[in-house]
């Protein structure tokens, strides 16, 4: 059944390999195929990749047929829906998934943010929504999260955000699911109970699958540690609730039954104790995936049957294949059953302690178990983690082998028993729960300071396949054999590698796909400067956050020589507080002061200007002790190398257009940033004639409300010659410029990252 359920699973990820859903009757004919294979009986393993394939070619289809319709995205909505989802206020977790109610044209989940703050909608409740829908879509950025990804796989059709200026309301009386009320009675009870602090949050998190009070930083430290599988409901948590309703139910019936009747007894006990907490926790996958193992080993071990761990992990894992398809597209289904593959095949000892007294020795068994278990999970998870989240947690060994103990004999059978002792017995449970809140501000005191090393998060920037799968040698081969070592060469191999820069003479230049804002990374052979910092976000954090940093990140950048800030609108300036609180930054070059900027900072002036591995940069624009303010104080930047050139140009307008042209200032340029993201105030014919770029980057949200850029701006920029690319469209826009060797191709992020799932539709706002 395992190869059976490989084979599966193998033909399933090979519709990543498409670009788009395949025809029909492309379809048909594997159809066709899987059948005759099925038939003969050395080709029935062909037979489950073939189904495997077509099964989530199915599911996708499914999920794709359920998106928002592109003739009604960007359009307001009114529909009532039911609440899915916990909701946090601020950038914890702005929004929220519903379901509406009897809306055939509308998805069956939709993502809402909305900027209330005093009465937000809560699980279960149903409520009255007057909303502007649209279709997902997400930044398309080298190294970034691929939000449109996560939408399709969570089945979300749809995203949006309440209009606040409309009546959006409660409606009372509408029945609610019990588990719904059960899961919100439990947040409620802690809420009262214990402090507003990140302990509280984790216990939320890990009673009833409630995470949207955990915080991206605190998500960051727990992957950092190797942690993360703590916070969340696991499969480590529903196998401690299974062992411990076994170990109660055996000690409440062992007088009362005979002790053949004991086991049978313990062990529905054990099932049904997995299966209720999977419910509560929202059927996560982990808690999912655990539930199915518990079921599946109940049954052979009430059939009196021997069985292997193979034979436990396949069908939990064809059945969530079977029921949700795109469920195995989730790093939780792919890290869950690894990490049970991994213990499984290295269940022996890593290490022995012959030299040390027999009683020490017996000492130190459980703990070297679970060290060199930890050891084997590290480096076994090493290339999902890698390929996943792009860094690994090298403490992870360590910290576990303190925390886990922890959490396995106290936090979570005293979240459990806290819990579950409520109404009379409350009293109880509640001291209970106050302990179990003590248990995890002990790990997380642990966490906090392994967190504070440089060890603890080791980013890995793109490294070659075969680097990545290397440290799994450690785990499949045996002890003794030789070529183990070679696992500890691709750790480190990984861990140094970065990629190659420009070489002297040459530049490469990202324009990133920030939404509405401007954010441009430009890099020599050793030589970094970031122009604007993208947009902040009204329920909190910024673009810095979500793609400028990962960028710098995924490039392996630790420095930023220079940090230039055009001027002091939000869409350019803010993300300037995440940079520096990320990243290294020599000096900072303002075209209006930031009050908020917690280090020095010089105006830009023209006449300032530098040079780097061969490039050149200069400051055109604004001269010294103008008064130039909002768009028209934006910093205007030339990179230049040879007779090649790139000018980035903020948000100026008409006028200082016209300005630079009188004094001559203009050239004919390789590439021209669009100035305020293709306005009507800009690009005149002036500047248009006097740069003549071969190409013209707009940095423009995709349908955003400004209707930018303008058709006649892009018609302007075409009738000169230029290739006008939008950021919108074609996502992270980056190219390599060279003196001698004059421009290499554009490299468009959405063109060379794309799914089946991506979306192609150009909706703009009415």
């Amino acid at each position: 059944m395992v190869l059976y359920c490989l084979s599966a699973l193998s033909g399933a990820y090979l519709l990543l390999l498409f670009d788009a859903l395949p025809e029909r009757s492309w379809l048909a004919a594997c159809l066709a195929s899987t059948v005759v294979c099925a038939s003969i009986a050395r080709l029935r393993l062909l037979a489950a990749a073939l189904a495997g394939f077509l099964l989530m070619a199915a599911g996708a289809a499914s999920n794709l047929d359920d998106r928002l319709d592109a003739a009604k995205s960007g359009k307001p909505h009114r529909f009532s829906a039911r609440i899915l989802s916990f909701t946090g206020v601020g950038p914890n977790a702005p929004g929220f998934v519903v379901e509406p109610i009897a809306r055939d044209d509308l998805p069956a989940k939709v993502r809402l943010s909305w900027t209330e703050e005093t009465d937000l909608p809560q699980l279960g409740e149903t409520w009255r929504f007057s909303a502007k829908l649209r279709r997902p879509r997400g930044y398309a950025n080298p190294g970034g999260f691929d939000f449109e990804g996560w939408l399709y796989r969570q089945g979300i059709g749809a995203i949006g955000y309440v209009d606040p200026n409309a009546h959006s309301y409660r409606v009372h009386g509408a029945p609610m699911r019990a588990i719904d009320r059960l899961r919100r009675a439990v947040v409620e009870r802690l809420d009262e109970l214990l402090p507003d602090d990140e302990a509280s949050a984790v216990l939320m998190a890990i009673s009833v699958g409630a995470r949207h009070r955990i915080t991206r930083d605190q998500w960051d430290a727990y992957a950092a540690t190797g942690t993360s599988h703590l916070m969340a409901i696991s499969g480590l948590h529903v196998g401690l609730a299974a062992a411990s309703a076994y170990l109660l139910s055996w000690l409440l019936m062992a007088p009362f039954v005979r002790h053949g009747s004991l086991r049978e007894i313990a062990t529905v006990a054990a099932v049904c104790a997995a299966l209720a907490y999977c419910m509560l926790s929202g059927l996560g996958i982990p808690a999912r995936r655990a539930s199915m193992m518990a079921l599946v080993a109940a049954a052979v071990s009430l059939s009196r049957r021997r069985t292997d761990m193979g034979v436990l992990l396949a069908p939990p894992c064809l059945l969530i294949f079977a029921i949700e398809p795109a469920a195995i597209l989730e790093p939780g289904f792919q890290l869950s059953f690894a990490a049970v593959a991994v213990l499984v095949w290295a269940a022996q000892p890593m290490f022995a302690y012959r030299r040390l007294p027999t009683a020490a020795a017996r000492l130190l068994v459980p703990f070297e178990r679970l060290l060199s278990l930890q050891f084997a999970l590290l480096f076994g998870l090493f290339p999902l983690t890698v390929l996943l989240f792009q860094r690994f947690a090298l403490l992870a060994p360590v910290v576990n082998l303190l925390a886990l103990p922890v959490f396995n004999f106290l936090t979570v059978p005293l979240t459990l028993a806290g819990v579950f002792l409520d109404g009379m017995l409350s009293v109880v449970g509640d001291v209970l729960l106050e302990w179990a809140h003590a248990s995890i501000r002990l790990v997380l005191s642990i966490v906090r300071h392994a967190g504070a090393s440089e060890l603890a998060a080791m980013r890995v920037v793109p490294v070659p396949l075969v680097i990545v799968l290397l440290p799994t040698v450690l785990v499949m081969l045996p002890k003794g054999w030789p070529g183990r070592r070679i696992a500890l060469v691709g750790l480190i191999a990984a861990i140094l590698h970065r990629p190659e820069p420009p070489e002297a003479g040459c530049f490469r230049f990202h324009v990133l796909d920030v939404g509405q804002g401007l954010a441009t990374f430009i890099e020599t052979r050793t030589y970094g400067l970031l122009f604007d910092t993208g947009p902040a976000y009204r329920s909190g954090g910024s673009a810095a956050d979500l793609v400028v940093i990962p960028f710098l990140q995924n490039a392996g950048i630790e420095r930023l020589d220079h940090l230039i800030v055009s001027h002091s609108d939000l869409d350019h300036s803010g993300g300037v507080g995440a940079i520096m609180h990320a990243t290294d930054i020599g000096r900072v070059l303002v075209g209006e002061r930031l009050d908020a900027l917690g280090m020095a900072q010089a105006p830009c002036a023209s006449g300032m200007a530098w040079v780097r591995d061969g490039v050149r940069f200069r400051i055109l624009h604004p001269r010294p002790k103008t008064r130039w303010t909002g768009n028209n104080a934006s910093c205007v930047l030339e990179v230049a190398v040879g007779g090649e050139s790139l000018l980035l140009t903020g948000d100026i307008e008409s006028p200082v257009e016209i300005l630079m042209a009188h004094r001559g200032l203009y050239r004919p340029q390789t590439v021209v940033i669009v100035p305020h993201h293709g306005s009507r105030t800009s690009s005149g014919p002036t500047m248009v004639e006097a740069t003549s770029p071969r190409t013209a980057i707009v940095a423009a949200g995709h349908a955003n409300r400004w209707g930018f850029p303008k058709a006649e701006v892009v018609e302007r920029w075409a009738a000169n010659g230029a290739r006008v690319v939008n950021t919108a469209e074609a996502g992270a826009v980056s190219q390599l410029i060279c003196g001698d060797g004059g421009e290499q191709p554009l490299r468009m992020q959405r063109a060379e990252r794309r799914y089946y799932w991506s979306d192609d539709t150009s909706d703009r706002d009415g």
